[in-house]
């Protein structure tokens, strides 16, 4: 999802650009083209403006190549400087955490299944007030890469809760945890069996 809000916004950005560069071309076209139409009073008192020669001549659609290409130049070094540079880990499209939970009735308990991509990560697990549901995630990755000018190192650390409020209060002390690779499943009893 992070990686298709990323694109999103890299498109906007780049649609702006193109679009403010787009906008700045065809209204100085417009003023030119205007002020060309328009009578001087120069030549209205008998006296001859300069004319402009076939190499002074303004052309918009060079001037549109030109602009596109300096948008392009910005554009590309922008993204080096993303990928050089000391803070490029957070553009990188597997930075952050997030799972996903399913909580279902299942008559006389309720039964939540969360999914985390990470099977390493510790998760812990409370009720209070037999009724509020807090499921705390957290993971912790190192890596390390060889780079031309030596060997670095990456530690990632992630944590979140994820809050549920359960729809009926429950027998909290007769909650069990169970642990299956990717996959958490609480089994929390009702306190009224329906």
């Amino acid at each position: 999802m992070d990686t298709i809000k990323k694109k999103t916004a890299m498109v906007g950005v780049v649609t702006l650009i193109v679009g403010l560069a787009l906008g700045l071309g065809i209204g100085v076209w417009a003023v030119r083209n205007t002020q060309a139409a328009r009578p001087s009073l120069t030549a209205e008192i008998g006296k001859q403006e300069p004319t402009l020669s076939k190499s002074e001549e303004w052309d918009p659609f060079r001037q549109m190549e030109r602009m596109q290409e300096e948008i392009d130049r910005a554009i590309r070094n922008a993204t080096e400087q993303f990928q050089l540079g000391p803070n490029a880990a957070m553009f990188r499209p597997d930075l952050g955490y997030s799972s996903s939970f399913d909580l279902r009735d299942q008559k006389d308990h309720f039964e939540l299944r969360a999914y985390l991509p990470d099977a390493k990560a510790d998760v812990n697990v409370k009720i209070d007030n037999d009724r509020t549901l807090h499921v705390s995630v957290s993971q912790r990755k190192q890596e390390t890469k060889s780079t031309s000018g030596g060997n670095a190192s990456f530690t990632e650390l992630g944590q979140y809760e994820q809050v549920v409020t359960l729809p009926e209060p429950v027998k909290s002390s007769e909650m069990k945890v169970e642990r299956k690779g990717h996959e958490v499943v609480i089994t929390i009893p009702k306190a009224q069996a329906s």
